[in-house]
């Protein structure tokens, strides 16, 4: 009940003050979904930020959305609707971080084995000293920062996670076009409703990945055309 923006909009004006690169990351409500081409152009003109990151809801999470029609409705809003954000912030020369993590894999030919850093490639320590490996749920803690033997890569989660990844599972991914820019997507958001990622894939992220996947070939193929 009490509004934070003019707290973080002072922040950010005091940040950039003092030569403060700055960026905003902004969680994709459905109220908003449709409107990602206006809130870039309103980061660049009005925030006079240098780049924004797009926050899917997913999981168990978009049961608290107060606005939120369908899943499904929602999942196809966001995707359309990060391609087009996409293109106005390239137009603007605003980095939009969701997509042009893709884009540049795909510049470079690089294989996204894993989106998710939780597959061995992160840690989280908590304040108390506790390890995790993904910072969604405390159910995560599995070590210490005083135990001199712990090892992510030990951690059943990880194992688990990482057998779940395209490249190694057997969910269809194996022949999809886009599994060169994939990675799996969120597998926290997975269990959240009710699936184990090995038998489930992250349909929210699937969906988002095999969209932009098509936007960037052609988005390619125009481009050549053009040359």
């Amino acid at each position: 009940g009490q509004g934070t923006f003019d707290r973080i909009e002072g922040g950010l004006r005091l940040l950039q003050e003092f030569g403060v690169k700055t960026t905003l990351s902004i969680t994709i409500t459905p109220d908003i979904a449709p409107r990602l081409v206006e809130i870039v152009r309103w980061a660049h003109y009005d925030m006079r930020v240098k780049a924004v990151s797009f926050n899917m809801i997913g999981g168990g999470s978009f049961e608290h959305v107060a606005e939120a029609s369908s899943r499904a409705q929602y999942d196809e809003t966001v995707t359309a609707n990060l391609i087009e954000a996409f293109r106005e912030a390239r137009n603007l020369g605003l980095y939009e971080d969701r997509i042009a993590r893709k884009v540049e894999g795909f510049i470079e030919h690089s294989f996204a084995a894993a989106d998710c850093g939780a597959v061995g490639n992160q840690i989280v320590v908590q304040p108390d000293g506790q390890i995790a490996y993904c910072h969604a749920s405390e159910e995560y803690n599995g070590g210490s920062v005083f135990d001199d033997n712990y090892f992510v890569f030990d951690e059943p989660g990880v194992i688990a996670w990482r057998q779940s990844l395209p490249i190694n599972n057997n969910l269809g991914c194996q022949d999809c076009s886009a599994i060169s820019t994939c990675g799996y997507g969120c597998f926290h958001h997975t269990q959240e409703l009710g699936s184990k990622p090995s038998a489930k894939r992250d349909d929210q992220y699937c969906l988002h990945n095999r969209r932009t996947f098509e936007f960037l070939v052609w988005d390619l193929f125009a481009k050549m055309q053009a040359s």
